[in-house]
């Protein structure tokens, strides 16, 4: 690691950068490998290293800071394997903590708040690292090198038994890593599914009814939110039914749309039509179909309309 060097602040302007560009991704509509590995940093790394060099801004070649009679070990200072281990320790503690904070908050345990808060976290312990730094005199500052930073422990000579022990430390991150994202990909299907409610002054809860002189004016409102992992096509109709003695008597198509959905976001769509059919013991049949209307529906809501 180079301790002379101009550039001794790139690295933390380099974790700002990217945790700003992984949080902005965390809050897009983006699935899959990519979004795994846009975020990933932000979960298992980026934290962690600003805090670490918030910790430890020496490159450890301060000899008044050292312990025991061996003068080569330095209490201060960490090498670059040992940078990378504690960020990703570091990292792995503190995104939880921001999720537990954010449950206590109005947001709750959402995506939103705990991007903010982990870069947030990041941010101020990269500004705290900039100043820890700029007041260590500049032959003692942390400059970040390759391949230095992997396999150079500060204070010890290099040898073969110590370059090995670091590339068990870079394996053994790289496996957490590669099992955090099978763990983000592989996400059981039980969890996946598409909300589909109605919501507004004209429903009456209580009575699951639906006030009949706003069907024709406004229309009705449903909510589809896909939860489904992948951008989703959904096909939503309304029928007006007629029941008597728990049979449909009458039956009428009142509305048919269309409508994509992304991943993870929530569409209204507003069924409007000419409402044929009034009168007691009548019904309107929401449908909700995955692509094209066919087979059985995913998802039905049923409202009587009221007077």
């Amino acid at each position: 690691m180079s301790t002379n060097s101009r550039w001794w602040f790139a690295d933390l302007v380099l974790v700002v950068g990217l945790a700003s560009f992984s949080g902005s991704i965390a809050l897009t509509g983006l699935d899959g490998p990519l979004r795994v590995a846009f975020v990933l940093p932000l979960v298992l790394f980026l934290p962690g290293y600003a805090f670490i060099s918030a910790i430890f801004p020496e490159a450890g070649n301060d000899d008044t800071r050292k312990f025991g009679s061996d003068k080569s070990e330095a209490i201060y200072a960490v090498g670059g394997p040992e940078r990378v281990g504690l960020s990703v320790t570091v990292s792995v503690a503190i995104v939880p903590l921001v999720a537990a904070i954010a449950n206590f908050t109005p947001w709750g345990i959402r995506v939103l708040p705990i991007v903010i808060g982990v870069l947030g976290f990041t941010v101020l312990s990269a500004l705290g690292a900039f100043v820890r730094r700029w007041r260590v005199p500049a032959n003692q500052r942390y400059s970040i090198g390759l391949p230095k930073l992997l396999f150079n422990s500060v204070g010890r000579h290099s040898n073969g038994s110590t370059t090995m022990v670091n590339i068990g430390i870079v394996i053994s991150l790289l496996l957490v890593t590669s099992s955090v994202g099978f763990a983000v990909l592989s996400q059981p299907t039980g969890q996946q599914f598409t909300e589909f409610y109605v919501e507004g002054q004209n429903i009456n809860s209580n009575t699951n009814t639906f006030y009949q002189s706003n069907l024709g004016d406004n229309g009705i409102t449903v909510n589809v939110g896909n939860r489904e992992g992948e951008q989703t096509q959904y096909t939503v109709i309304a029928v007006l039914e007629r029941v008597e003695n728990g049979s449909v008597t009458e039956q009428n198509r009142f509305d048919q749309q269309q409508v994509t959905v992304q991943s993870r976001q929530t569409k209204q769509v507003t069924l409007n039509g000419n409402p044929s059919l009034s009168g007691d013991n009548v019904r309107v049949r929401l449908l909700l179909y995955k692509g094209d209307p066919s087979g059985s529906p995913y998802r039905v809501i049923r409202l009587w309309l009221s007077s």
